[in-house]
């Protein structure tokens, strides 16, 4: 359904993406913030799916800058490598990238758009809301927005965190739920950190079928 492209920045830097197109009507547009693992196939298939209700949908690549065609494995040096990435990248530039992204969205005729991450990208997109303009975000157990307490979504925004989460331990979850207490954040019981991601044994059907329909229901009433 998708395919590869590339996104140029107003500075010329030309870095990746992944943008995936619905067969038929198109609803609005919708940014995909990757986790630290890259733009694998697992957040291919995400914009897969998200192209399948009917959104045009990018998935930018915001490790280009530091380093190209990032494809992690899902491991515990994997996951040290995605961090240590993150942080050379750090949050202005992503939150930028986004802005490119975005406007290719709009540039396909997308009158909205929203933004959704997972992991990293759940912060991102989250991030986003905060500091940039967008139609409406979804963040996906992000788990460093508790690093940024004193800052808030200004456009519609929901949170996914599983009650199981080790990345996100009860105290840090409390924490964003006082901090964030404007933010609708809807918990799972038993469903761990990464639990959309069916690639992965974390993946927990039940709960990423619940949190699509509620995705899919808040992005129907801040994009149409």
């Amino acid at each position: 359904m998708g395919k590869r492209i590339a996104l140029k920045d107003r500075d010329g830097f030309e870095f990746g993406g992944y943008l995936a197109e619905p067969e038929g009507a198109r609803k609005a547009g919708l940014v995909v913030c990757q986790e630290i693992f890259g733009v694998n196939d697992y957040i291919e298939s995400v914009c897969d799916f998200y192209a399948g209700a009917g959104y045009v949908t990018v998935a930018p690549a915001l490790f280009d800058r530091v380093e190209r065609d990032v494809d992690i494995k899902y491991s515990m040096a994997g996951r040290d490598r995605g961090i240590a990435i993150a942080g050379k990248v750090g949050w202005d530039t992503a939150l930028n990238d986004l802005d490119v992204a975005g406007g290719v969205l709009r540039s396909a005729g997308a009158k909205k758009v929203g933004v959704i991450g997972f992991c990293w990208g759940g912060s991102v997109a989250w991030l986003y809301a905060c500091r940039r303009r967008v139609d409406c975000a979804v963040a996906y157990y992000p788990g460093e927005i508790d690093h940024f307490p004193n800052e808030h979504a200004q456009s519609p925004t929901i949170i996914h965190i599983g009650e199981d989460d080790a990345v996100i331990p009860r105290e840090k979850l409390v924490a964003i739920q006082a901090a964030q207490a404007d933010t609708p954040l809807y918990t799972y019981p038993g469903a761990p950190h990464g639990f959309d991601n069916e690639t992965r044994p974390k993946y927990n059907a039940d709960t990423a079928r619940l949190a699509r329909e509620r995705t899919l229901q808040f992005l129907a009433k801040n994009l149409s």
